[in-house]
């Protein structure tokens, strides 16, 4: 088994004529120009992740377009406090992560469970962030878009062939089978801790925007434990009450 990482973020947009053939850009995020370093709040983890060196930076997400016209744009900012006293043992998270499924099944409303800054989504590639007013109706918008693979680099000649799939499709979806999982346990804070139980800070499948956070996993544990894939559900408090700041997607292939 080996751990499969994509580190190129490169979403490709392409514009056809109308209903499902409908292709845009992920996240429309606003420009900021934030060197701040990383604090232990939702708008410096969001402004400063690392760079290769592992030095805060700022972060950027790379589009290209149909006429390969590439966009650079920077995340979104926020204000939402940490306070994860009574996560390990909270009850709402799990409710909260019940909801999540809910809304998903039924093409419903993502931002009551959202916090109030966006939502960070770590999808094969590094993160891209989504404002609440992205998140309108986005379960039920066909726009497509060529989602980047775990399992196809992006500069491989094959991934211009990836399908187009909405973010229904793509990544509700995803998440979908993996909740319905039976095996499923929703761990909690999987990655915390690291350095007592030996584990080096590269392993870690979260990006670094979203590590001080708390999370719970939802896994799908595949077939004989082939291909099995995780979303980790990272998880802040708004006004005392649990609420989504990101979703990370990590797979495993033999």
């Amino acid at each position: 088994m080996k751990h499969t990482t994509v580190l190129a973020i490169v979403l490709m947009v392409l514009v056809a004529a109308c209903g499902s053939g409908t292709v845009g850009e992920a996240g429309q995020v606003p420009d900021i120009a934030d060197d701040t370093a990383a604090h232990e709040s939702f708008e410096d983890l969001l402004t400063t992740p690392v760079d290769v060196e592992g030095e805060p930076s700022e972060p950027k997400i790379v589009l290209t377009k149909s006429d390969g016209e590439q966009i650079t744009e920077t995340a979104i900012d926020g204000g939402a406090v940490i306070d994860d006293s009574s996560f390990a043992t909270d009850e709402r998270v799990t409710d909260l992560i019940n909801d999540l499924a809910a809304t998903i099944d039924l093409g419903g409303d993502l931002r009551p469970l959202v916090c109030e800054p966006g939502l960070y989504l770590a999808y094969n590639a590094g993160p891209v962030s989504y404002s609440r007013d992205d998140l309108a109706g986005i379960l039920s918008d066909e726009t497509a878009y060529q989602w980047p693979s775990h399992m196809i680099s992006a500069d491989d000649p094959a991934a211009v062939d990836l399908p187009y799939r909405t973010f229904a499709e793509e990544i509700g979806g995803s998440f979908l089978a993996a909740f319905n999982d039976p095996a499923n346990q929703f761990l909690r804070n999987e990655w915390r801790d690291l350095d007592e139980r030996g584990i080096p800070e590269e392993a870690n499948p979260l990006p670094i925007e979203l590590r001080e956070f708390d999370t719970i996993s939802v896994t799908d544990g595949g077939h004989d434990g082939i291909e099995w894939f995780v979303w980790y559900v990272s998880v802040d408090y708004e006004n005392s009450q649990p609420c989504i700041v990101g979703l990370t997607f990590d797979a495993w292939t033999p």
